[in-house]
């Protein structure tokens, strides 16, 4: 009686047809009369796989029999579950699962159990995602938590373990596509700095400065390099406007200072035609720009999404991290950002891109400086509020100006050499490095 009331309720809820509680009870009856089974389906299954709460009990029992006694039978069960058996129904429950054998045998049934816990997760997180998607802040971060929700249900399932064979063959094709250069390598086009640095899919690369060094003109002519040789750049500007680093470019391949650019009559009419041939040149590039203020991590991801599904992105900038907002609830600045940086390494996982994240210094590096040691250079610890970020960062780089020559700091990279250091010049004037 008290099995068919349970069934009753169950179905009732329609979270579970019967068939599969029937399922968990050929498990645990298999499992009473061919205990060699346990190694095999303890490995596969938890109290959590189990719809029905008298059934978690028992698979904890049997659990702590085979732990405790080295066997699992009716007597073992039963006195282990002594402290548990008004839960499970009584005796007679326990006893009556011996009688839910079959020819199949409980690893066949195990699949099914397996199968309907799947069920309930996507149920349960259906249920979880149209909460969150009703309270949205825009439409592209409704379906950035759609997307992240069916990701998440996916990965549930264990991967399938790689034997040697594959890893080595695996290991092999990488080697020859790195020795003929067709391996994704993203370069910068200045070329002391790509002998040291190697950047690859999907690395987090971070490149810190101190304000005015020129973090975005450095983002800016490594996106320009790989657009002109006809790569696909995405770029996210929580700082400045799209036409403000428009006349960036047009002002590094033009010659035409952004200081004239904005200045009543600054542009000699003899410039126009260098300025006429950059626009020509810039107007083939395939950039993916998004200048949107008080973008949230979130929205971010949607939108970085819907580019690289439309053609792959080889490069995503995002100018820059301390702009960056979470989606929900923290504690913390520091713990906001620890989570937008988990998630952006995650999404250079996901789409197999790197990433170019820009970010700020702390003034603690003003606190070293000193009458004999005026410029003094930058380490991870210089970084603001990036405990998380130093963990996710495949390479960090730093711009510095020592004696009067500017240089590249490599201060980490999990690639390639490091610490390494790459000289360059800036021209402010054109907002170039070379």
């Amino acid at each position: 009686m008290a099995t068919r009331t349970a069934d009753r309720e169950i179905s009732h809820l329609k979270l579970e047809p019967p068939s599969a509680v029937e399922a968990e009870r050929h498990v645990l009856g298999g499992l009473l009369l061919q205990p060699e089974h346990w190694p095999e389906l303890s490995d596969r299954l938890t109290p959590e796989h189990f719809y029905d709460f008298r059934h978690q009990y028992v698979w904890r029992a049997m659990a702590a029999a085979h732990r405790e006694h080295g066997s699992i039978d009716l007597g073992t069960v039963v006195t282990v579950a002594a402290q548990w058996i008004d839960n499970l129904g009584g005796l007679p429950y326990v006893t009556e699962l011996s009688d839910h054998v079959t020819a199949i045998g409980p690893t066949y049934y195990a699949g099914l159990v397996e199968d309907a816990f799947r069920r309930r997760s996507v149920w349960l997180a259906t249920a979880r995602v149209h909460h969150d998607v009703t309270s949205a802040l825009t439409a592209s971060h409704a379906l950035d938590l759609l997307t992240q929700a069916a990701e998440e249900e996916a990965n549930r399932a264990p991967a399938e373990p790689q034997t040697m064979h594959t890893i080595l063959g695996a290991t092999w094709d990488a080697i020859k596509e790195y020795q003929y250069g067709a391996a994704g390598l993203v370069k910068s086009g200045l070329a002391q700095l790509d002998k040291l640095l190697v950047v690859l899919p999907p690395d987090l690369v971070v490149l810190a400065a101190r304000p005015g060094q020129g973090k975005t003109a450095f983002a800016l002519q490594w996106a320009r390099h790989l657009l002109s040789e006809g790569g696909r750049v995405g770029f996210v500007s929580l700082e400045m406007a799209s036409t403000q680093l428009a006349m960036r470019w047009l002002s590094s391949m033009s010659g035409v200072s952004t200081a004239d650019m904005r200045r009543e009559r600054g542009i000699d009419v003899s410039r126009y035609d260098s300025l006429t041939r950059a626009t020509e040149r810039m107007a083939g590039w395939d950039l993916c720009l998004d200048d949107s203020a008080e973008q949230t991590i979130g929205e971010i991801r949607a939108q970085v999404r819907q580019w690289h599904r439309k053609k792959p992105l080889n490069l995503l900038i995002v100018d820059y991290f301390q702009l960056l907002s979470g989606v929900g609830e923290y504690h913390s600045r520091e713990q906001e950002l620890a989570d937008c940086s988990r998630q952006l390494k995650a999404l250079a996982k996901e789409l197999s891109i790197p990433v170019l994240l820009l970010c700020q210094m702390n003034r603690g590096i003003e606190k070293r400086v000193s009458r004999s040691n005026p410029n003094p250079r930058p380490t991870k610890a210089d970084l603001r509020e990036t405990g998380q970020l130093e963990q996710d960062a495949d390479a960090i780089l730093f711009l510095h100006e020592e004696d009067g020559q500017e240089m590249v700091l490599i201060d980490k990279q999990r690639q390639g050499q490091a610490p390494a250091e790459a000289y360059i010049r800036f021209d402010r004037t054109r907002q170039t490095f070379s």
